[in-house]
């Protein structure tokens, strides 16, 4: 059996922080355990497979202006236990990265990352550094996505307000210092990011215009983004309203998935092998709203995604051979679902 974690929203009866077990073979699922935890709308696990992080999205935080992040050791049971909290000083954080000895939140409230030093336990340090975008005049900043770049040089931080992406020095006494930024297209909100495994191509998910970036990444200029194409997530003729969601590829990297919220539909995307570009393969209809996050078993046979509006989570198993997903008919009970994250997960980026 596979385990899985999933952050929820605490509306409708949700109790924090879920456990589910999932069959690898048939898709079937079931809770196994809870933990109550307040607003968990993003998780994380550490490379090592024994700490989870957690957001605590929220405007206050034990009487701090801003929401918190929290920390749990992950047993070989996945039973999680609580380590420790930390405030975020700042509004509503939605995203929380961990590399190496450092961890990363995404506020997305007040425009900030907040960059935390993790202790050998796995508890968090206090806060190290918070990094402010500024407002423009007509645009107010909100950071919702921190990746570290696959060579571990920079952290590339998306902000979906300014329509901005950054590159902060990740390592020695220059950590922090802002290396290089550029816009993105007017109103389009870059939210997640995905690089390729050789660092050569970065794919930028765009919240308000559904479309997908892809650029390369020049290595030789640090930082340097230079894109090579655009690409809807929607489908032709759709002409309502919808924001993406979550972003990722494929366990063996011929596909990339895209959630849309509005069309309530994942997108399948052909990777090309050779330029990395994406061919649009089909547009797959959700049976709910707001399908808020979703992710691939370990062994890349089903996605597992998160219907935010009906409380669901639902299992497809996917069609290599055709680009697209065929639904299982397994789902599980899960108020509010917001992030799904696998434990043991033996192809963790």
């Amino acid at each position: 059996m596979l385990t899985a974690f999933v952050g929820t929203n605490s509306l409708r009866g949700s109790q924090g922080i879920y456990t589910l077990a999932i069959d690898e073979h048939t898709a079937d699922m079931k809770i196994v355990r809870t933990i109550p935890a307040e607003n968990s709308s993003y998780l994380c696990i550490d490379k090592d497979e024994k700490h989870l992080y957690a957001t605590i999205e929220s405007n206050s935080f034990h009487g701090i202006d801003g929401g918190g992040v929290s920390a749990y050791q992950i047993d070989e049971d996945g039973n999680l236990t609580f380590i420790n909290e930390q405030p975020t000083y700042g509004k509503l954080p939605c995203y929380v990265d961990v590399e190496s000895d450092y961890l990363y939140v995404s506020n997305y409230g007040e425009g900030t990352l907040v960059c935390y030093p993790l202790e050998q336990d796995g508890s968090i340090g206090g806060c190290e550094r918070k990094i402010s975008h500024l407002p423009s005049a007509q645009k107010v900043p909100h950071v919702h996505c921190s990746e570290i770049t696959p060579d571990g040089e920079y952290i590339c931080v998306l902000d979906c307000g300014i329509d901005a992406v950054a590159f902060y020095n990740a390592k020695g006494e220059h950590r922090y210092d802002l290396e290089y930024a550029f816009g993105t297209k007017d109103g389009s909100g870059p939210r997640h990011v995905c690089f390729s495994d050789d660092g050569n191509l970065a794919y930028i998910i765009c919240e308000t215009n559904s479309d997908i970036n892809v650029y390369k990444y020049k290595k030789t200029a640090p930082g340097k983004m230079i894109l090579i194409q655009q690409i809807n997530t929607l489908p032709d003729d759709y002409l309502g309203w919808s924001v993406t969601s979550a972003l990722r590829y494929s366990r063996d990297r011929s596909m990339m998935f895209a959630s849309n919220r509005g069309d309530n539909s994942i997108t399948c995307f052909r990777v090309d092998p050779q330029t990395g570009m994406l061919i649009k393969t089909s547009v797959v209809k959700m049976p709910g709203s707001f399908p808020r996050d979703f992710n691939l078993t370990p062994d890349g046979r089903f996605l597992i995604v998160g219907i935010q509006h009906d409380d669901k989570i639902l299992a497809y198993e996917i069609d290599y051979q055709n680009g697209t997903l065929h639904y299982t008919g397994k789902q599980c009970d899960v108020p509010s679902p917001c992030c799904i994250i696998f434990h043991n997960d033996y192809q963790r980026k």
